[in-house]
């Protein structure tokens, strides 16, 4: 799973064409490839579904999804996706552009929390949200100088998408 994981943020990265935050990724893919073979686990034999889960409705619709958008700052989003992690999100949308990069500072802030959630990148947050909002979720803008407080949300038995823009918006 993890190796899928990396494989996607790299080809994803260097279509956007950050060549060197490719080959970063690339090199966490070598990491578990290496480790599956010497586990003797056939890379035929794992479930590579992982682009499937990013675009089909059937294996998208149960989760508890994040959307970032304008994050800069590498120890916000480690601390998000820990959070993310321990609140049971198991996806964070990522921007392809106006985003930090996710680096080796990200997995450490994140305490393991980056390990529990799958990041998907993005090009547009109105196209995102759009099909988000087809797919039956409830989406909910956080907004620190709003009077609606969300522990007052029914959040029970919804699919929701939070989002969340911060730091440089304009």
């Amino acid at each position: 799973q993890q190796y899928n994981k990396y494989l996607k943020l790299a080809k994803d990265t260097f279509s956007a064409g950050d060549r060197i935050q490719a080959e970063y990724y690339y090199q966490f893919t070598d990491h578990y490839f290496r480790l599956m073979q010497e586990l003797g686990i056939n890379l035929d034999d794992q479930d590579n579904s992982l682009e499937s889960k990013e675009t089909t409705s059937e294996n998208i619709i149960s989760e508890k999804i994040l959307i970032l958008d304008h994050f800069q700052d590498t120890n916000n989003l480690g601390a998000v996706a820990r959070s993310a992690a321990a609140f049971d999100f198991q996806t964070i949308f990522l921007p392809k552009k106006r985003s930090v990069q996710i680096t080796e500072k990200t997995f450490a802030i994140s305490s393991g929390g980056m390990e529990y959630v799958n990041i998907v990148m993005y090009n547009s947050i109105f196209s995102l949200i759009k099909k988000i909002k087809n797919l039956g979720y409830w989406t909910i803008g956080l907004d620190m100088n709003s009077s609606n407080q969300i522990k007052d949300l029914d959040l029970k038995n919804q699919n929701i998408a939070l989002i969340v823009v911060t730091e440089e918006t304009e």
